[in-house]
């Protein structure tokens, strides 16, 4: 057997440290260190001297120690981003636009997966906050935000909560659904449907819910009976079994208004299963603009939910609540629209 020779020990690769910085900018490692890590309040280096610790450090090609930077400014460069229902299309498009916004900011991210069971599991909770975060951003019913915000041993207070409601003393984004709602059933009844089915999943039958608040009122308004469908998730793959066998049940129905456009998308297959065209037979509306809607055939009708904007506004607020911590509360509503399409 050929024995090889045992490798070389590897020279550790150099790195360029502060001390070569000021070596080359002729200063000494303090003023380097302050200027480089950054620190709270003045740094007393004058501006020349940082001019020429920064052209010294570009020159040498150095790279901050990202823990020595966050010991010098109690900041972590890292923002948290706590969501619900991350198994949805809808949550899982929510958690890039705001993990693109933080990114494009320098920020970090980390993200976190809740669920009824974590929000209520204390080891889980001592988990989010392991690692210092600079700020977070939290998506779930208001109940959740209100565990979340009070945790102990939080780096920072810089908390914005996104959601379908308004949270009190907190900075929040909420989209307003009603209106996109009411649009939605208007449009419906004036297209000549009558017997309109509203599927939703258990929450989404509360009277918190504008959605269904809103199908509710409409329908009375216009004289015409309730339905409703009860589901018992809130994913795609809750509704196919359930979905199908109501849907032969009432097989009088004429339109459906969904909670989500997982749940319109799911009824559009059980309808050509069941020979059920769309929209001359049944009439087919979501709610939350997945792009996925667009590409059916015909496209989904659905209350849209301007995700985009909704990231933007909830990073201002963030970035401003971390930046100044004692700025007033605000409380930023967006309103949602019915976008009507090929399946009404």
């Amino acid at each position: 057997m050929k024995v090889l020779p045992a490798p070389k020990a590897s020279r550790r690769s150099s790195r360029v440290t502060l001390r070569d910085v000021a070596a080359r900018a002729g200063v000494n490692h303090m003023a380097v260190s302050v200027t480089l890590n950054g620190t709270r309040g003045k740094t007393g280096v004058s501006t020349d001297t940082r001019e020429r610790i920064l052209r010294a450090a570009e020159e040498l090609g150095y790279q901050a120690n990202p823990i020595a930077q966050s010991l010098m400014t109690g900041r972590t460069g890292i923002v948290g981003l706590w969501l619900g229902d991350m198994e949805t299309p809808f949550a899982t498009h929510l958690m890039q636009s705001l993990h693109a916004r933080a990114q494009s900011a320098g920020f970090d991210v980390q993200i976190s997966n809740l669920s009824h069971e974590r929000v209520r599991d204390p080891a889980a909770l001592e988990q989010l906050v392991r690692w210092p975060l600079d700020g977070v951003i939290i998506f779930g019913p208001p109940q959740w935000v209100e565990i979340l915000r009070q945790l102990p041993d939080r780096h920072s207070d810089a908390t914005v909560s996104v959601g379908w409601h308004p949270v009190e003393g907190l900075d929040n984004v909420w989209w307003d659904l009603r209106p996109g709602a009411e649009e939605a059933i208007e449009h419906l009844v004036k297209a000549g449907y009558r017997s309109i089915g509203y599927v939703a999943g258990p929450w989404g039958f509360q009277e918190s819910d504008l959605r269904f608040r809103a199908y509710s009122q409409a329908m009375a308004a216009a004289g015409l009976e309730t339905h409703s469908i009860q589901l018992p998730g809130e994913k795609r793959t809750d509704a196919l079994h359930t979905l199908r066998r109501r849907l032969r049940e009432e097989p009088a129905l004429d339109a459906l208004y969904c909670y989500n456009d997982d749940f319109a998308i799911a009824a559009r297959s059980i309808l050509h299963e069941l020979g059920k065209e769309v929209p001359k037979e049944v009439g087919l509306t979501g709610c939350d603009g997945l792009l996925e809607g667009l590409y059916m055939a015909p496209p989904l009708s659905t209350v849209h939910v301007p995700v985009e904007d909704i990231s933007n506004r909830a990073w201002e607020l963030l970035r401003r609540r971390m930046q100044d911590p004692e700025s007033p509360l605000i409380c930023d509503r967006v309103e949602a629209h019915f976008q009507p399409r090929g399946s009404t």
